[in-house]
């Protein structure tokens, strides 16, 4: 599927109604996420994988990962609204081979995917551990493709779990919370990744 495609696809996903900023549910805009996946696919190759996308929000990431044939993804959040937006548009979008559960990350265990793929909050308005959220990725895939804030302390802990430091790209934030004063602003971020195995 052309990058145009993926991009008008990505931008039919609804999005969350009422965004919980203490979560830092901060939607990835669609062409980012396109930006994103053009990264993953000119590295690695998506088709037949297993693999989960990690506080999915309304399953932007894995729904990308689904277009570019992967075999199967799980999404997961802790956030009820999170879950029942992702299930649903993978029900419009019809795929019947994304699997959505409610579920910390943390409590992950005895468990393995070909592939992670993540943007999970930055820190700005939560106290989010991205140290043991990049430890816990380790364990459970060898090969992971992650959006962090673009700043030095970031990439010490990428790299710290083996990962290496790649595109930049722009974040399109939009207004969710009461005391935003823009419509949106773009931020900064940057991928980082670790492929051990691509067969």
């Amino acid at each position: 599927m052309e990058k145009k495609e993926i991009t008008k696809l990505l931008s039919s996903l609804k999005t969350l109604e009422s965004a919980n900023f203490r979560l830092e549910q901060y939607q990835t805009d669609p062409k980012a996420a396109t930006e994103f996946l053009n990264f993953i696919e000119n590295l690695y190759d998506v088709s037949e994988v297993y693999a989960a996308d990690l506080g999915c929000g309304n399953g932007i990431l894995g729904i990308g990962l689904l277009l570019l044939n992967a075999k199967k993804v799980d999404f997961y959040d802790i956030d009820e609204m999170a879950i029942e937006t992702c299930a649903s548009n993978l029900k419009n979008v019809g795929f019947s081979n994304g699997y959505v559960f409610k579920k910390d990350i943390f409590d992950m265990d005895n468990i393995n995917y070909d592939l992670i793929v993540s943007n999970p909050p930055f820190g700005i308005q939560s106290n989010f551990d991205m140290d043991s959220f990049m430890q816990k990725v380790s364990k459970i895939s060898k090969n992971s493709f992650i959006i962090v804030k673009d700043n030095k302390s970031m990439y010490e802990i990428a790299r710290r779990y083996g990962f290496d430091v790649g595109k930049t790209i722009e974040v399109k934030i939009g207004n969710t919370a009461k005391f935003h004063s823009k419509i949106s602003t773009e931020i900064r971020a940057r991928i980082v990744y670790k492929l051990e195995d691509n067969s």
